[in-house]
């Protein structure tokens, strides 16, 4: 009876590892350059003037805040979210940003509001 080797074949990992290695740092690299680009663009959290940017995570902050409130049934209420969003914002905006989520998820936006100190920036 012949024995089978069953050790790792020698050189394989190392001539994968760094292909790898230069693609996760490409990666990075991308994103680094993204990240400072849409600063200088403007588009971001917040807007070259100060104020906040419509973008989609104003939603979830409108609906943490009507949810803390007591009011969590009016994230689903269009012209309430919607209110509640120009005023995150400090601004009126074009567009909605509606709240899709399920009822369930309201409690987790909650945890995410109590921990940042309700502070929208």
């Amino acid at each position: 009876m012949t024995a089978i080797d069953t050790s790792p074949v020698r050189g394989a990992a190392p001539a994968l590892a760094r292909p790898v290695e230069l693609m996760c740092f490409a990666l990075i690299v991308a994103h680094a350059v993204y990240l400072a680009a849409s600063y200088w663009q403007g588009v971001w959290i917040v807007e070259p003037n100060g104020q906040g940017s419509a973008s989609d995570f104003v939603n979830v902050w409108a609906a943490e805040k009507l949810a803390l409130q007591g009011f969590a049934a009016s994230a689903y209420d269009w012209p309430t979210h919607k209110a509640m969003e120009v005023a995150a914002l400090g601004h009126p905006f074009e567009g909605y940003f509606g709240w899709h989520y399920p009822p369930t998820f309201l409690p987790v936006v909650q945890n995410l509001q109590a921990s940042d100190g309700d502070q929208l920036q």
